[in-house]
Protein backbone atom coordinates (compact mmCIF):
# COMPACT_ATOMS: atom_id res chain seq x y z
CA UNK A 1 0.00 0.00 0.00
CA UNK A 2 1.28 3.24 -0.94
CA UNK A 3 -0.37 5.96 1.15
CA UNK A 4 2.38 8.30 0.65
CA UNK A 5 1.24 8.38 -2.56
CA UNK A 6 -1.89 8.96 -2.04
CA UNK A 7 -1.11 11.96 0.14
CA UNK A 8 0.71 13.56 -2.73
CA UNK A 9 -1.88 13.12 -5.35
CA UNK A 10 -4.95 14.54 -2.57
CA UNK A 11 -2.40 17.82 -1.83
CA UNK A 12 -2.48 18.54 -5.61
CA UNK A 13 -6.42 18.58 -5.53
CA UNK A 14 -7.53 19.67 -1.79
CA UNK A 15 -5.43 20.00 1.63
CA UNK A 16 -7.75 18.97 3.40
CA UNK A 17 -8.40 15.08 1.98
CA UNK A 18 -5.75 14.28 3.16
CA UNK A 19 -6.24 12.86 6.60
CA UNK A 20 -9.51 11.19 5.77
CA UNK A 21 -7.90 9.03 2.64
CA UNK A 22 -4.90 8.55 5.04
CA UNK A 23 -7.50 6.29 7.14
CA UNK A 24 -9.73 4.51 4.25
CA UNK A 25 -6.35 2.82 3.25
CA UNK A 26 -5.30 2.27 7.15
CA UNK A 27 -8.70 0.81 8.03
CA UNK A 28 -8.93 -1.57 4.94
CA UNK A 29 -6.52 -4.23 3.18
CA UNK A 30 -6.22 -2.38 -0.25
CA UNK A 31 -3.55 -2.20 -2.84
CA UNK A 32 -3.92 0.94 -3.96
CA UNK A 33 -2.73 1.86 -7.61
CA UNK A 34 -3.31 5.44 -7.20
CA UNK A 35 0.32 7.45 -7.21
CA UNK A 36 1.26 10.90 -7.67
CA UNK A 37 1.04 11.21 -11.62
CA UNK A 38 -2.62 9.03 -11.79
CA UNK A 39 -4.75 12.22 -11.68
CA UNK A 40 -7.10 10.51 -13.12
CA UNK A 41 -8.30 8.32 -10.29
CA UNK A 42 -9.85 11.25 -8.52
CA UNK A 43 -12.50 13.47 -10.09
CA UNK A 44 -14.25 16.38 -8.12
CA UNK A 45 -16.27 14.16 -6.13
CA UNK A 46 -15.64 10.59 -6.15
CA UNK A 47 -11.91 8.73 -5.61
CA UNK A 48 -11.53 4.78 -7.20
CA UNK A 49 -9.50 2.50 -5.35
CA UNK A 50 -7.79 -0.96 -6.84
CA UNK A 51 -7.50 -4.07 -5.04
CA UNK A 52 -6.12 -6.97 -7.07
CA UNK A 53 -5.86 -9.20 -4.41
CA UNK A 54 -9.18 -8.99 -3.35
CA UNK A 55 -10.65 -12.76 -2.95
CA UNK A 56 -8.34 -14.20 -5.32
CA UNK A 57 -9.69 -12.07 -8.46
CA UNK A 58 -9.65 -8.11 -7.33
CA UNK A 59 -11.74 -5.34 -7.27
CA UNK A 60 -11.99 -1.67 -7.49
CA UNK A 61 -13.80 0.33 -4.54
CA UNK A 62 -15.54 3.81 -5.63
CA UNK A 63 -15.63 5.98 -2.25
CA UNK A 64 -17.74 10.03 -2.86
CA UNK A 65 -16.63 13.06 -0.77
CA UNK A 66 -19.26 15.12 0.62
CA UNK A 67 -18.28 17.82 2.94
CA UNK A 68 -14.55 16.68 2.80
CA UNK A 69 -15.89 13.40 4.10
CA UNK A 70 -15.26 9.96 2.11
CA UNK A 71 -17.32 7.33 2.14
CA UNK A 72 -17.82 4.28 0.38
CA UNK A 73 -20.42 3.56 -2.50
CA UNK A 74 -19.49 0.73 -4.69
CA UNK A 75 -17.53 -2.05 -4.85
CA UNK A 76 -16.65 -2.72 -9.02
CA UNK A 77 -15.64 -6.42 -9.83
CA UNK A 78 -15.47 -8.15 -13.39
CA UNK A 79 -18.28 -9.54 -15.02
CA UNK A 80 -17.63 -12.44 -15.98
CA UNK A 81 -15.28 -13.12 -13.20
CA UNK A 82 -11.50 -12.99 -13.91
CA UNK A 83 -10.25 -15.76 -11.87
CA UNK A 84 -7.17 -14.20 -11.25
CA UNK A 85 -5.20 -11.04 -9.68
CA UNK A 86 -4.90 -8.83 -12.84
CA UNK A 87 -7.96 -7.31 -12.27
CA UNK A 88 -7.57 -3.18 -11.01
CA UNK A 89 -4.25 -3.28 -12.27
CA UNK A 90 -5.08 0.14 -13.49
CA UNK A 91 -7.88 2.70 -13.12
CA UNK A 92 -9.60 6.13 -14.09
CA UNK A 93 -13.04 7.91 -12.70
CA UNK A 94 -14.92 11.11 -13.74
CA UNK A 95 -18.05 11.99 -11.96
CA UNK A 96 -20.05 9.72 -14.39
CA UNK A 97 -17.69 6.93 -15.74
CA UNK A 98 -15.07 4.58 -13.98
CA UNK A 99 -12.40 2.72 -16.37
CA UNK A 100 -11.08 -0.37 -14.95
CA UNK A 101 -8.01 -2.24 -16.31
CA UNK A 102 -7.40 -5.73 -16.41
CA UNK A 103 -3.79 -6.85 -17.68
CA UNK A 104 -5.42 -9.95 -19.01
CA UNK A 105 -6.45 -8.06 -21.57
CA UNK A 106 -9.69 -5.89 -20.99
CA UNK A 107 -10.81 -2.85 -19.89
CA UNK A 108 -14.65 -2.57 -18.20
CA UNK A 109 -16.17 0.79 -18.11
CA UNK A 110 -18.89 1.41 -16.15
CA UNK A 111 -21.50 4.26 -15.56
CA UNK A 112 -23.13 5.62 -13.14
CA UNK A 113 -27.05 6.19 -11.81
CA UNK A 114 -27.62 7.77 -8.88
CA UNK A 115 -24.80 5.68 -6.69
CA UNK A 116 -25.26 2.79 -8.93
CA UNK A 117 -22.33 1.69 -10.71
CA UNK A 118 -23.68 -0.51 -14.21
CA UNK A 119 -20.97 -1.96 -16.37
CA UNK A 120 -21.64 -0.52 -19.91
CA UNK A 121 -18.81 -2.04 -22.09
CA UNK A 122 -15.64 -4.56 -22.11
CA UNK A 123 -13.10 -3.19 -24.57
CA UNK A 124 -10.85 -5.91 -25.77
CA UNK A 125 -7.86 -6.45 -27.97
CA UNK A 126 -7.53 -8.30 -31.35
CA UNK A 127 -5.18 -10.36 -29.87
CA UNK A 128 -4.09 -11.65 -26.29
CA UNK A 129 -1.32 -12.00 -24.21
CA UNK A 130 0.07 -8.30 -24.44
CA UNK A 131 -1.56 -7.09 -20.99
CA UNK A 132 -3.67 -4.94 -22.95
CA UNK A 133 -5.09 -2.96 -20.08
CA UNK A 134 -2.64 -3.17 -17.67
CA UNK A 135 -2.22 0.50 -17.98
CA UNK A 136 -4.64 2.92 -18.83
CA UNK A 137 -5.18 6.70 -19.00
CA UNK A 138 -8.64 8.67 -19.34
CA UNK A 139 -8.92 12.79 -19.94
CA UNK A 140 -12.84 12.88 -20.36
CA UNK A 141 -13.53 12.13 -23.81
CA UNK A 142 -10.00 9.92 -24.81
CA UNK A 143 -8.86 6.72 -23.71
CA UNK A 144 -5.74 5.35 -24.12
CA UNK A 145 -5.03 1.98 -22.93
CA UNK A 146 -1.32 0.68 -23.22
CA UNK A 147 -0.42 -2.88 -24.67
CA UNK A 148 3.08 -2.74 -22.94
CA UNK A 149 3.84 -6.81 -24.14
CA UNK A 150 3.04 -6.34 -27.77
CA UNK A 151 5.46 -7.41 -30.22
CA UNK A 152 6.09 -4.60 -32.65
CA UNK A 153 7.73 -5.28 -35.91
CA UNK A 154 10.96 -4.09 -34.72
CA UNK A 155 11.62 -6.58 -31.44
CA UNK A 156 9.23 -8.20 -29.33
CA UNK A 157 7.43 -6.83 -26.03
CA UNK A 158 7.81 -3.66 -26.98
CA UNK A 159 4.34 -2.45 -26.72
CA UNK A 160 2.17 0.04 -28.04
CA UNK A 161 -0.60 2.17 -27.10
CA UNK A 162 -4.70 2.20 -28.36
CA UNK A 163 -6.01 5.40 -28.25
CA UNK A 164 -10.07 5.50 -28.38
CA UNK A 165 -12.56 8.48 -28.50
CA UNK A 166 -15.35 8.25 -25.80
CA UNK A 167 -18.56 9.55 -26.69
CA UNK A 168 -22.16 8.70 -25.99
CA UNK A 169 -21.28 5.86 -24.16
CA UNK A 170 -19.17 4.20 -27.33
CA UNK A 171 -15.48 4.02 -28.35
CA UNK A 172 -14.27 5.11 -31.22
CA UNK A 173 -10.58 3.90 -32.49
CA UNK A 174 -8.75 6.91 -33.32
CA UNK A 175 -5.16 6.23 -33.55
CA UNK A 176 -2.50 3.31 -32.45
CA UNK A 177 0.78 4.60 -31.07
CA UNK A 178 4.14 2.49 -31.04
CA UNK A 179 7.84 3.10 -29.80
CA UNK A 180 10.53 4.29 -31.98
CA UNK A 181 12.27 1.57 -33.95
CA UNK A 182 15.29 1.58 -32.29
CA UNK A 183 13.66 0.16 -29.42
CA UNK A 184 14.87 -3.04 -27.87
CA UNK A 185 12.55 -5.95 -26.85
CA UNK A 186 10.63 -5.80 -23.73
CA UNK A 187 10.88 -1.79 -23.13
CA UNK A 188 7.09 -1.30 -21.65
CA UNK A 189 6.03 1.38 -24.01
CA UNK A 190 2.95 2.77 -22.47
CA UNK A 191 3.89 1.25 -18.31
CA UNK A 192 3.68 5.81 -17.58
CA UNK A 193 0.58 7.08 -19.10
CA UNK A 194 -1.83 9.78 -18.43
CA UNK A 195 -3.06 13.07 -20.23
CA UNK A 196 -1.61 16.22 -19.62
CA UNK A 197 -3.90 18.84 -20.91
CA UNK A 198 -3.53 18.17 -24.43
CA UNK A 199 -0.61 16.12 -24.25
CA UNK A 200 -0.61 12.18 -23.32
CA UNK A 201 2.66 11.50 -21.43
CA UNK A 202 3.69 8.27 -22.20
CA UNK A 203 6.81 6.19 -21.12
CA UNK A 204 8.66 3.04 -21.18
CA UNK A 205 9.58 2.18 -17.97
CA UNK A 206 11.65 -0.63 -18.69
CA UNK A 207 14.17 0.57 -21.00
CA UNK A 208 17.47 -0.75 -20.32
CA UNK A 209 19.58 2.25 -21.34
CA UNK A 210 20.65 3.78 -17.79
CA UNK A 211 20.55 6.92 -20.29
CA UNK A 212 17.03 6.58 -21.30
CA UNK A 213 15.94 5.05 -17.85
CA UNK A 214 12.13 5.64 -17.48
CA UNK A 215 11.85 7.30 -20.58
CA UNK A 216 8.91 9.63 -21.83
CA UNK A 217 7.63 11.25 -24.72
Amino acid sequence: MEASKVKILIAHKNQKKMNQLDDILSQNNYETLITDNKKDAISDNYIIIGSRYYNSRGAAFIYKNSNDSWSQTAMITANPSVNSTYFASDLAITDTHAFVGCSKDAVYVYERSNESWSQIDVLKPKQTGEYFGRYLAFDGNKLAIASDSYNTVHSEKSGKITLFKFENNSFTQISTLYPHAAYDAAQGFGSILYFSGNMLIMGAGYHNSWKDFDEAY
